[in-house]
């Protein structure tokens, strides 16, 4: 969530994406990039996820996406990999491609 109070106007907003989970000895980002906006119609809205998961500009936001999760994790972590890449997930207003990238912590 963020929130910034410029005295005149005020912004507030949040974000479906974690930026960091850690889970047991793993470490996972959740990248998401990719969004189309949904119709209202399910069957419309599974055409649209489907033009998603083709469309060139969305799909290389989020490659570039995952690559920088990639790169972060593996300063801290081993064995870095892509457990699920461009998952269509569906919101109530939207459609996002979005992809698990996990490390292993170290025990110590």
């Amino acid at each position: 969530m963020f929130y910034f109070d410029y005295g005149n106007y005020r912004i507030f907003g949040s974000s479906p994406e974690a930026l960091l989970v850690i889970k047991e000895n793993k470490a996972q980002i959740h990248p998401i990039a990719g969004t189309f906006r949904r119709t209202g119609n399910d069957i419309k809205d599974t055409e649209i996820a489907k033009q998603l998961i083709k469309d060139p500009k969305e799909n290389a936001e989020h490659v570039m996406l995952v690559d920088l999760a990639r790169n972060d994790l593996s300063r801290n972590t081993r064995n870095v990999r892509v457990v699920n890449f461009k998952e269509i997930q569906f919101y109530s207003h939207v459609i996002h491609l979005v992809s698990m990238v996990e490390g292993e912590l170290d025990v110590n």
